[in-house]
């Protein structure tokens, strides 16, 4: 949860209001790469109400345990080549 988000709450109160959580839903980019589950920023704003609920009930529970599933600490890198002038990496 960025602190560059504008949803005041979200990351003070246990359990955060939903109102907080949507707001930050809104706001996470949607150029970025999905992770294992292959689940973008994107796909969970435009998720179903009840998906949303399931998602907000669980970063709660993190937030209330203070522990994140270790299934959540992987991360996938890409490497995107890039082309400068004549030479290519």
């Amino acid at each position: 949860m960025s602190p560059h988000f504008f949803c005041p709450s979200f990351t003070k109160e246990v359990p955060s209001p939903r109102v907080d959580f949507d707001c930050w839903l809104r706001q996470l980019p949607h150029d970025k790469c999905p992770g294992d589950d292959e689940l973008t920023y994107a796909m969970w704003q435009e998720a179903p109400a009840k998906m949303k609920d399931a998602l907000y009930q669980i970063v709660n529970q993190v937030v209330q345990n203070g522990k994140m599933p270790t299934s959540w600490e992987g991360a996938l890198t890409t490497l995107i080549p890039k082309k400068f002038g004549e030479e290519k990496i």
